[in-house]
């Protein structure tokens, strides 16, 4: 093999393979923590081929081609199988094809030469939850916990895991663990508090725990979205308008959820001429936009000026023809 690379003209890929033979396969693991160190005596040689393969795989992974990908790794594999690192890209790869067997036996192996590995846990954590094996999902991540103590997406998933199964005051306690343990993913911790409380209609919590969320980041829009909805949900409408105009004011005038949803709620409260400034708004942006275009013409049907109701919606039959709600509309 390396005979073929002895050319002059791939004289360049002698030299990065010898700088890369310097490092084991395991340095490319994916992403995570620093893992523990190994007892010293447990490393191996590099593998040079399996690494050049190894590498070769991750190109293809990277430019989305899945069975080249699939191929290389399984070519490195074979030079070097008790690689932790080529087993994780394995289980990755399968998973995200939905051949949750396979991936689940690749991270098997990878714990196997590491019982700690985080990836390797959180990979069968996740291959329990496509499974629908909840309970087991909640084994893993309460073992992922207690390595990793300071994992806060750990306990947050097994927060949401523990509300799908109604166990909600260990799902409350559960997030509440992993906020605890890192201020930086607190915002994301209160807003998958908000959301259990909300599928408990315990309305006024769940704004607390949006406001909370938002008292750790400001700008954390998800939030900002997750405490208007609850508002709606409750009735208070005026509070879930003032809400999303805030989004659109002061943290991102350019989200598109926020401004559809106040849309939505200021024509529900007959606020036509508001809800056509932000319809414009959204058009001077996107001129494509049907569903804006669309609501324009149905706007100018309320206010009852039916010449500017028919143009638009005309219009939108220019953008799209096939639109069949608009014919029923011109037919009305």
């Amino acid at each position: 093999m390396f005979g073929a690379l002895s050319t002059r003209k791939n004289a360049w890929a002698i030299g990065v393979l010898a700088c890369l033979a310097l490092l084991p396969v395991d340095a490319l693991a994916t992403e995570g923590p620093a893992l523990p160190a190994k007892p010293p005596g447990s490393e191996q040689a590099p593998d040079a081929v399996a690494f050049y393969h190894f590498m070769l795989g991750y190109q293809h992974e990277l430019n989305n081609a899945a069975g080249e990908a699939e191929a290389e790794y399984l070519k490195a594999l074979a030079r070097d199988p008790n690689s932790v690192a080529i087993h994780l890209r394995l289980a990755t790869l399968y998973h995200a094809q939905g051949a949750h067997d396979k991936a689940q036996a690749h991270a098997d192996a990878a714990l196997a030469q590491d019982k700690t590995n985080l990836q390797a846990l959180l990979m069968l954590a996740s291959v329990a939850v496509a499974a629908g094996r909840s309970e087991r999902a909640i084994e893993l991540y309460e073992r992922i916990v207690a390595l990793w103590p300071q994992e806060a997406q750990a306990y947050f998933s097994m927060g949401m895991l523990l509300s799908g199964l109604k166990r909600y005051d260990e799902a409350e306690q559960t997030i509440r663990r992993g906020i605890a343990v890192s201020q930086t993913a607190a915002p994301t911790g209160y807003l998958y508090l908000g959301h259990i409380l909300v599928e408990q209609k315990a309305w006024d919590r769940a704004v607390q725990a949006y406001r909370d969320a938002l008292a750790s980041n400001p700008s954390f829009e998800p939030a900002y979205l997750g405490m208007a909805a609850t508002l709606e949900a409750k009735g208070d409408t005026a509070q879930a308008i003032a809400v999303l105009r805030k989004v659109l004011q002061e943290v991102n005038k350019g989200n598109r959820e926020a401004r559809q949803r106040l849309v939505r709620l200021l024509l529900t409260q007959k606020a036509y001429e508001p809800a056509l400034a932000l319809l414009r708004e959204a058009i001077q942006e996107s001129p494509d936009d049907v569903e804006a275009q669309l609501r324009i013409g149905l706007i100018y049907g309320e206010l009852k000026d039916y010449v500017k109701a028919i143009e638009q919606i005309k219009l939108v039959l220019v953008l799209r023809p096939q639109e069949l709600r608009v014919r029923d509309h011109l037919a009305y």
